[in-house]
């Protein structure tokens, strides 16, 4: 099996195989069996039965048509550009985690507007009695969290090693103040005090240049001085 550091183990058997299958098996139902109008009874759970299939007009049949061919884009983005990620980047696994973290971002934000939509949408004796949910309010709010859950677990870095979304580490105080840059000269305080002069630097980094009315003549001092060094070099 071919390596693919960005989506290893359960991570990879989720949303290479299983999600695909998952996105692509309602565009089947919806264009083969049981049919468009069979789909769309299901899509709020009720006790009667589907309707004949001449029940819907020619806008609502073009409509969920037409969704059938958005859960089979969603199926083959997954099955075919994260292949192609793990196939052309190989051995790269900063590149291939920042591209599929790029495709699970876009779909972690999809997976929540479509739990609300599908919510909203429900009737208000339906949202909360989730006993009476049928398969397809299951798979478009029940699953769709649990699809959100592992892209978020993912990027925490849950069960998995991280290369391109990894926490860099905050420097300490001393270091941000030692290095904060300078306002006139748009340096840092340590180049400053390293290439001006010892008492130079140290006189202007402790604040007296800043209190005292020769702060022009320090500035031009500093600018000289370092003027000189880079024509030096």
């Amino acid at each position: 099996m071919t390596p693919f550091p960005a989506l290893p183990g359960f991570y990879r058997l989720l949303f290479l195989y299983f999600e695909p299958v998952s996105t692509i098996s309602p565009a089947l139902l919806i264009w083969l069996w049981p049919g468009a109008t069979w789909f769309h009874h299901q899509l709020v759970p009720s006790l009667e039965p589907s309707p004949p299939s001449s029940s819907l007009d020619a806008h609502t049949v073009l409509a969920v048509w037409q969704l059938g061919n958005c859960y089979m884009l969603l199926g083959l983005i997954s099955s075919l550009v994260f292949r192609a990620v793990r196939d052309a980047l190989r051995g790269n696994p900063v590149a291939q985690e920042r591209i599929i973290g790029s495709a699970l971002t876009a779909l972690a934000i999809a997976d929540i507007t479509h739990v609300l939509a599908t919510f909203i949408g429900l009737p208000s004796d339906l949202q909360f009695n989730i006993v009476s949910w049928n398969g397809t309010t299951h798979g478009n709010i029940t699953f769709t969290l649990f699809l959100f859950s592992v892209r978020i677990a993912w990027f925490l870095g849950i069960g998995r090693r991280r290369y391109y979304y990894v926490t860099v580490p905050r420097p300490s105080k001393s270091y941000r103040e030692s290095e904060r840059f300078d306002i006139q000269l748009g340096l840092p305080m340590s180049f400053v005090c390293d290439n001006v002069s010892p008492w130079w630097g140290w006189w202007y980094m402790s604040g007296g240049a800043r209190s005292s009315a020769l702060v022009p003549c320090c500035v031009f001092f500093c600018h000289a001085k370092i003027d000189w060094i880079r024509r030096s070099f």
